[in-house]
């Protein structure tokens, strides 16, 4: 199954909501998953056109530090030393 199968389901369950944005949030911060989240919901805006509640977009602000080096991690080189 191809992984871009995500945008169509995002798309239709936000455009059929209700979201429970603030669920969402809390969510994925407990799960660490910031980062990413932030990365689908500008796809999502940007190249489908669906409506993400700026706060939404941009609100997982305070564990933005421990996901970023997840980001970074998930960048590297395989076999480069890991940023600090």
């Amino acid at each position: 199954m191809p992984a871009i199968r995500w945008v169509a389901d995002a798309v239709l369950i936000v455009r059929e909501g209700p979201i429970d944005w603030q669920r969402l949030l809390v969510d994925t911060a407990e799960r660490r998953f910031v980062v990413r989240m932030r990365q689908m919901l500008g796809y999502l805006r940007l190249a489908m056109g669906v409506t993400i509640p700026p706060d939404v977009e941009g609100g997982t602000g305070p564990t933005a530090g421990v996901d970023a080096r997840a980001a970074r991690v998930s960048r590297a080189k395989p076999g480069a030393p890991a940023a600090r």
